[in-house]
Formats: C-alpha cells, sequence, structure tokens
C-alpha cells in the first residue's frame, strides 16, 4: 500500500473517531437541548399564533413568548374596539335627539315612510310643502316623485335658526358616525401589522413547525467533537 494511500486511511479513521452523525426519532414537546448550552428551538406551531393574531391581536404573541409585543397589540385594538362602541354610541344618540328636536321645533312625527333621506331632507327645507314644491319642478319622471303628503311626515321649522341648529346636530352624528368607521378600519389594519409581526417572528427567529425534520449542528464545548443531530417531531 502506497503512502497515500496510509495517509488517506489515516485521515478517514481519525475524522470519523471525532465526528458523528446521530438519527433519532422522537416525540419533542418545546425544546431541544444541545449540549446543555442554554439554546432552546421552540416548537410552537407558527399557524396557531397566526390564527390567535388574527381573532385577538397579542394572544398570538403571547403564545409564542413576546409578551412586549402582546401587550402592546391587545391594547391598541381594545382601545380601538373602545373608541369604536363610543363614537358609535354617540352618533345613534345625537341623531335620537336630532329627531326629538325636529319634532318639537318642527312638528315632524316620523313614522311610517320617515327614513334617513327624509331626516335629511329637513336639514335643507323650512318645511316639507317647499321640498314638495322643489320635487314637482325638477322629477324626471313619476317614479321620481318623492313627495310628503302623509299628515305625520309633513313639517314647518320655526324659523331657520332652529333647521341650521337641526342640521348641526346631524352633522355631528355622522361625524361620530365616520369616526367609528375609522376606529374599525385601524382595528382591521392592527391585526394586519400583527399578522406580518408573527410571520417575520416565526420564519426569521427560529420558530419550527410542530411537525417536520430538523437538523441541529452538535459542537462540544471544547470543540473537540463535532457531529448533527436529524430529529424528527410530531
Amino acid at each position: 500500500m502506497s503512502g497515500k494511500r496510509i495517509a488517506l486511511f489515516v485521515l478517514i479513521l481519525t475524522v470519523a473517531g471525532v465526528a458523528q452523525v446521530t438519527v433519532e426519532e422522537q416525540v419533542v414537546t418545546d425544546s431541544i437541548d444541545v449540549f446543555s448550552s442554554g439554546q432552546v428551538a421552540s416548537t410552537k406551531s407558527p399557524g396557531f399564533a397566526i390564527v390567535q393574531t388574527l381573532l385577538i391581536p397579542g394572544l398570538g404573541h403571547q403564545y409564542l413568548g413576546k409578551s412586549n409585543h402582546a401587550i402592546f397589540y391587545f391594547c391598541a385594538d381594545a382601545a380601538l374596539l373602545f373608541g369604536a362602541i363610543l363614537c358609535e354610541s354617540s352618533s345613534r344618540r345625537i341623531f335620537e335627539n336630532s329627531q326629538s328636536f325636529a319634532y318639537v321645533y318642527a312638528g315632524a312625527r316620523g313614522g311610517a315612510g320617515a327614513d334617513d333621506f327624509y331626516w335629511q331632507n329637513m336639514a335643507f327645507y323650512l318645511d316639507s310643502d317647499g321640498y314638495n314644491n322643489v320635487q314637482n319642478l325638477n322629477r324626471a319622471s313619476e317614479q321620481d316623485n318623492v313627495e310628503y303628503i302623509e299628515p305625520h311626515l309633513q313639517w314647518q321649522w320655526v324659523d331657520e335658526s332652529f333647521m341650521d341648529e337641526y342640521a348641526g346636530l346631524r352633522e355631528r352624528a355622522t361625524n361620530y358616525h365616520v369616526a367609528a368607521t375609522f376606529l374599525a378600519g385601524a382595528m382591521v389594519l392592527n391585526r394586519i401589522i400583527a399578522f406580518i409581526d408573527i410571520r417575520t417572528t416565526t420564519r426569521h427567529k427560529g420558530i419550527a413547525p410542530v411537525s417536520g425534520v430538523r437538523v441541529t449542528p452538535l459542537i462540544s464545548p471544547d470543540f473537540t467533537t463535532a457531529g448533527l443531530r436529524v430529529s424528527r417531531h410530531f
């Protein structure tokens, strides 16, 4: 045997003596101990975290152990929800007050046929006769003729100042409704941001799926032994 072959054979034996490949099939619950060095590879499900985040922002982050992020997203969602409910409640209350105001100062009783379009028209016409006259002049066909001739749908403001005050009430109510809609949209945006954060965290922070094969490099603290651990997770 030549000297080169002998040297190659000795090198192979040496590498085999210091390098180990361990193949394991095991059930992993939450961590893998690598030389007891304190390194932990989480096996929590990214999909489950995402579902929790879409339902209630912050739950998914808490599930993954990111408490600071969880508190931020949860508090933001709670504040937006509270604001949306408060604004929508204020909007409905002011709309109801405006109708009561119209009943007192314009004689508008509402009832059948008094839709939102009816209450809106009262902010632009001093009385129902004025509205009906404009409708008669501008209608394109009989189908476009929307008149308020029933007694309970007729109105007449005391003077223009009361009509303007009524219009101001409706404008305030509309602004609150728009604010509630905006806050509801912000809640959706909060979920989208939390979803992106979860995806980024699970993709780049070593969060492994619950099932599959994971290959972990093994190096002893004194660097005298090297190897690979192949684990199958369930």
